[in-house]
């Protein structure tokens, strides 16, 4: 039986069949996300930067939605070993070497709770912005 943590020296498997169109649809779709969520978190991060902030509260949603395309962006570019897995028929020169194995689990150990818990305070933030807003002011 295969296993990942398979202690064995040769953990090499005759049993999984890998389709090299299904290897390449998903390098493509994976490409086409790497492409679209890279630029579009980096034009983002740009605009939110170089808009200047009015009131405390925007300051407060605009850094809110700098991290979220700070740590977006940062999975977005983890995508490429995964691309380049896929596009060479899973013979990956990155995975082959075990400290890059470790910063990947743990990279991928911290990036989704991140983005999952920016989400939560932007939503959290936002209900209490409904509920309760600012007073406004008298002029």
């Amino acid at each position: 039986m295969f296993t990942l943590w398979d202690n064995r020296k040769d953990t090499t498997t005759t049993s999984i069949q890998i389709s090299k169109a299904g290897d390449l649809s998903i390098g493509s779709l994976y490409m086409a996300m790497f492409i679209f969520g890279t630029t579009g978190n980096i034009l983002g991060f740009i605009w939110l930067w170089s808009v200047g902030p009015k009131k405390h509260n925007v300051l407060f949603f605009r850094n809110i939605y700098r991290m979220m395309n700070i740590i977006d962006c940062m999975i977005c570019i983890s995508l490429v070993p995964e691309i380049e897995s896929f596009l060479r028929s899973r013979s990956s020169v990155l995975f082959k070497e075990k400290a890059f194995c470790k910063f990947w689990a743990l990279k991928w150990e911290l990036l989704p709770p991140s983005s999952v818990f920016i989400v939560a305070v932007l939503s959290v933030s936002r209900m209490v912005t409904v509920v309760w807003p600012l007073p406004r002011t008298l002029r």
